[in-house]
Formats: C-alpha cells, sequence, structure tokens
C-alpha cells in the first residue's frame, strides 16, 4: 500500500449534490487504492463526491478514482439488489418492453452500428458482462448473434429471462469460465463499477477468440478536466473510476490489446435522478403517453422525429467514452 495523500481536507473541492440517489455508504468498510489501471500511487486528491468519498487523480494515467472505496463485501451487498434499491422500482413490464424491443431498429444504436462494420454480427458470439436487462444483448440475437450474458443482480437476470435472453448466468466475470470462447464482449455502462477495472479487462482478454473484440462503454473520464460543473462526479455515484483516453493507452501496452475505434460522443442523461416523481404521477404519465400513441398519425410521425434526433445528435457531446480493443495474440 503506498502513502496516503498528504492533501488537507480544507484543500479538497466539495461538490454539491446534483443526484437524488446518493449511497451511504458505510465508513468502516472504505479501503485505501491505489490507481485501478496502472496501480500508481500516491495520488493527488481532488475532490470530494456528495456521497463523501474523495476523488483522486492519477500522476501517470491521469485517471480519476474514489479512493478510499467501499470494500469488496459491501460492494457485492450493493449490487445484489441494484436495480430495485438504487434505481427505485421499476415501472418496467418485460411483455411491453420486449413488444418495443421488437419493433425497434438496432442500427439506431451507434455501437451497432460500428460493431456491425468490425464483424459478422450474424456469426459472432457475443457476451455482455453486467448485461442488466439484457436490452442490448436482445437487439444482437435479433440481428442473429449467439448471445451470453452475466449479471449479478437476480432481479434483472429473471426480467432478461422474460424478455427471451435464456443464456444468461448469475454472478461475474471473475468465476465465470467459457470454453468456446467469444468474438465480441461488451462492457456497457460497467468498467466505471468494479473495485479492479483491470482484472474485468483481463478475464475478458481471455475468453475472446483471436481477433476478438472489447467493447467499452462509459462516462467520459477526460472531461472531468473541462467541465466547470463537473457533472461526471455529481451523478452516478457508484461509480469508482473513470476511463480515460491515458488509461485506454496504457491498456494496450500491458494486455494484448489494440485499439481501434475510440471517441467521445453523448449527453448525460438528468431523466429520474434530479427529482422524485410519485406512484400518481407515474400511473398518469403511462396513460397519457398510451392515449397519444393511439392518436392518428403518431407513430409516424414520431419515428420520423426520432429518426432525425438520432441521426443528427447522436454523436454530439462529450459524455460518454466509447472504446473498442481488439485482441491482438
Amino acid at each position: 500500500m503506498s502513502n496516503v495523500n498528504c492533501t488537507s481536507f480544507k484543500e479538497l473541492e466539495t461538490l454539491l449534490p446534483l443526484d437524488i440517489r446518493i449511497p451511504k455508504w458505510d465508513q468502516s468498510r472504505l479501503e485505501h487504492r491505489d490507481c485501478p489501471f496502472c496501480f500508481a500511487g500516491s495520488n493527488v486528491t481532488e475532490y470530494k463526491r456528495p456521497d463523501g468519498l474523495e476523488v483522486k487523480r492519477c500522476r501517470l494515467c491521469k485517471t480519476h478514482y474514489a479512493s478510499p472505496a467501499p470494500n469488496a463485501l459491501a460492494l457485492d451487498e450493493f449490487y445484489s439488489s441494484y436495480h430495485a434499491q438504487h434505481f427505485g422500482s421499476s415501472s418496467e413490464i418485460p411483455k411491453e418492453v420486449l413488444s418495443k424491443l421488437k419493433k425497434a431498429d438496432p442500427f439506431d444504436d451507434v455501437r451497432i452500428q460500428v460493431i456491425s462494420s468490425l464483424l459478422d454480427i450474424s456469426k459472432s458470439r457475443i457476451l455482455d458482462v453486467g448485461c442488466g436487462k439484457a436490452k442490448f444483448l436482445y437487439q444482437l440475437k435479433k440481428l442473429g448473434a449467439s448471445v451470453v450474458g452475466l449479471e449479478v443482480d437476480k432481479d434483472a437476470v429473471s426480467f432478461a429471462k422474460e424478455i427471451g435472453i435464456e443464456s444468461i448466468h448469475g454472478g461475474n466475470i471473475e468465476s465465470y469460465n467459457d470454453e468456446q470462447g467469444f468474438d465480441l464482449i461488451t462492457l456497457n455502462d460497467l468498467i466505471e463499477h468494479p473495485l479492479n477495472p483491470y482484472e474485468l479487462l483481463r478475464k475478458s482478454t481471455e475468453l475472446l477468440n483471436k481477433d476478438g473484440f472489447i467493447l467499452i462503454w462509459t462516462p467520459n473520464g477526460d472531461r472531468i478536466n473541462v467541465d466547470s460543473d463537473k457533472v461526471t462526479l455529481r451523478v452516478d455515484l457508484e461509480h469508482l473510476q473513470y476511463l480515460g483516453s491515458r488509461a485506454c493507452k496504457y491498456i494496450t501496452q500491458t494486455l494484448p490489446l489494440e485499439i481501434i475505434h475510440y471517441e467521445t460522443l453523448g449527453y448525460p442523461s438528468l431523466d429520474g435522478i434530479t427529482n422524485k416523481t410519485s406512484v400518481t404521477t407515474k400511473k398518469l404519465s403511462i396513460f397519457l403517453k398510451s392515449t397519444i400513441k393511439r392518436m392518428p398519425g403518431f407513430l409516424l410521425a414520431n419515428r420520423i422525429r426520432v429518426s432525425y434526433q438520432q441521426s443528427n445528435k447522436v454523436r454530439l457531446g462529450n459524455y460518454h467514452l466509447f472504446c473498442i480493443f481488439r485482441k491482438i495474440v
């Protein structure tokens, strides 16, 4: 363990809350850690988040990360009921979600657009780690892929099975073994969560077939330096690190991977995190939306509107980091 940074509490920039979902971490279960990507110690503490965790910046790969952070046991308990406890009771009904997914065009998703230029999805075996309710996997399956999901939240696993993703396993990648190998492993909104994201990448690389790909979609850590409001550090306070370009480069120097796609895009979604909505309000909103959708011409007009917005705005902004690695051994 490296020496704890000597920056005094008064020098830290204490950030005001933006997200109403503020985890209450047990201070007795916090542990110091070095940079989770390059493992450098003696790093500078720059911010104190609204949840009380301090954020350091690595002197080598410039990664921002929380330290001290909740220990492994505390995180296991937190994520075992993540969707229900952290996001609140979901109004999503599997049958209704499935109906929407069947109608959706997979190529509206920029990730699938890029993936399809790199491999034949219909002939690919794909693993989605931390797949949640498996909506992304469903779209890949619709394109003919053989899909497998990993998820620690039992409720999310049940939801995924109800929408037709049968090959889904409870647990994390560290305890998962597979002899067939994968052509693509996707880490959507995942690498920011675990205590040891480097081990997640190492194990993912091990599970890849030759010339296989790892897709990462995560908040852009480089944005923290240029955002005066520090939104990235004030929302989604379960995040423990924020991947940036220099850390991605470091990864290729220590694992048999090369970067073949890298971009930053999009804006933060603040829906549902800045105010609490009552059950009555939610029911009224659902009723009004369903009524409007039955109006003549609505579906066609809305499809044109959404298509226009996606094609013109999807690659604006810089909130998300979208990176694809290829295995080179």
